[in-house]
């Protein structure tokens, strides 16, 4: 009846119902099972710590480790989304400790290792990749594992160790999920960390040859669209220049009433709509801030009577 009531919005009455039946009952079964109700309940809500607090209770009193396992594997997850570190931490070991699913566990020590990363707990982190990675019971998570090391150094800025771990991803592991977001990670680091836009085109563009359904390939194609839209502007806006330059070399050796005529062959307005095209693709989707002021200015200082002006 309680849950009827919340199914038709009546929540707190569903709430009291629940309250009620938990005061009356000892059977620890009801009691696992209106707690994780409640929790249901508390998430529709928005009231995330007592959803969490109920899911807490439910893992307590549950009568057996699998189920134990799968609570706080949800309490984990949850924890995590919302952006509850320790208390996602604390879940995960939860779930290493009690969890009879290999793959709950597995993933576990996965996310464990990368909340100690976004805690600052580099040291925690490292050491504890690279016991697993020495241990052939975790060789189905390898590939992960060294992913979440090239991530930490990354962290400590160690470009040359993430770079060789990263190659070495792709080598060890091709044709994967983690194969794909390593040339991922190249084409960001070629493309952020040295603009070299050929490279990262390449890079981002073998992230889908990898795994058609990697996480990283519609933002792989993405990248790829606009260097392409951005190399193709600058061949452009070179090809514009040296027609301009050309023409301004032929009306030097022309007459007068030829000169006249050159003249009125305007490049400006072409010469500065790539421009701002070339500026707006860096500021706000290539990431570099740098080079779009430097043309930004170039059309303050030298194309005033143009639209881009």
């Amino acid at each position: 009846m309680a849950l009827c009531k919340w199914k038709f919005g009546k929540i707190q009455p569903a709430l009291d119902d629940l309250t009620q039946i938990l005061e009356n009952t000892t059977d620890k079964k009801e009691i696992s099972s209106i707690y994780l109700s409640l929790a249901d309940i508390y998430l529709e809500i928005n009231e995330d710590n007592n959803a969490f607090e109920s899911l807490e209770e439910a893992a307590k009193i549950s009568s057996n480790d699998s189920e134990r396992g799968q609570i706080y594997n949800r309490i984990a997850n949850l924890a995590y989304d919302h952006g509850n570190l320790e208390r996602a931490l604390n879940s995960f070991k939860k779930v290493m400790k009690y969890s009879l699913s290999k793959t709950h566990v597995e993933e576990a020590n996965i996310m464990t290792v990368r909340i100690y990363r976004k805690m600052g707990e580099l040291e925690k982190a490292s050491d504890r990749i690279k016991i697993m990675l020495l241990d052939d019971s975790f060789k189905s998570i390898h590939a992960d594992l060294e992913l979440e090391l090239v991530k930490l150094y990354q962290e400590r800025k160690e470009w040359d160790q993430a770079l060789t771990r990263l190659a070495s991803i792709t080598e060890t592991y091709p044709k994967t999920p983690a194969s794909a977001e390593a040339y991922y990670l190249l084409g960001e680091y070629e493309l952020f960390h040295r603009w070299n836009l050929e490279e990262a085109k390449k890079y981002y563009s073998s992230v889908k040859r990898e795994d058609r359904r990697s996480d990283q390939g519609p933002a792989s194609d993405i990248k790829v669209k606009q260097i392409s839209s951005y190399l193709k502007t600058a061949d452009e806006l070179q090809e514009t220049i040296a027609s301009y330059n050309a023409s301004r070399v032929d009306t030097v050796s022309a007459d007068s009433v030829q000169v006249e005529q050159k003249e009125e062959v305007d490049y400006s307005n072409e010469i500065s709509g790539y421009l701002i095209s070339l500026a707006e693709l860096e500021a706000f989707h290539l990431g570099n801030v740098d080079s779009a002021i430097v043309h930004l200015r170039e059309i303050v200082e030298n194309y005033q009577n143009t639209d881009a002006h």
